[in-house]
């Protein structure tokens, strides 16, 4: 398995108030705006599926709740296998940071073309995350 790291984003507000915001999904209903029309997307307690990608439906599923300092997800439905974790730690009362770490089971063949997309990715999806809950 290949290991990918977010840079360490921050969110101003204590750790618990983030992760308690993360670890419901339903939370992501606000960022159905920014996905394109044809994604059919659905947000639950514990799972993130996103229907009509070029494999079918895609899902994102929290698998361990580390609470207040980590979230663990699976991939579903993809032509690679990879775990996501989403760490927290307070450094001051209203300070915490975030990072995202994805290791994934990538085909030798496919690794070229998927490796930078994922670090791009990653980096993207913390910034969003950190972005979304300053808000």
């Amino acid at each position: 398995m290949t290991t990918y790291e977010s840079k360490i984003t921050t969110v101003f507000k204590p750790q618990s108030e983030v992760f308690e915001q993360l670890s419901d999904l339903r939370n992501l209903e606000k960022f159905r705006t920014q996905i394109p029309e044809q994604y059919d997307f659905t947000c639950e307690e514990d799972f993130v599926s996103v229907k009509n990608t070029p494999f079918g439906n895609a899902v994102l599923r929290i698998i361990e709740r580390e609470c207040p300092k980590t979230l663990k997800f699976t991939l579903e439905n993809m032509p690679i296998q990879a775990n996501l974790w989403v760490q927290l730690k307070e450094t001051a009362p209203s300070d915490t940071k975030l990072k995202i770490t994805i290791k994934a089971e990538i085909p030798f063949f496919l690794k070229p073309m998927i490796a930078k997309k994922l670090e791009e990715g990653i980096n993207t999806m913390a910034e969003t995350l950190a972005f979304a809950l300053n808000k």
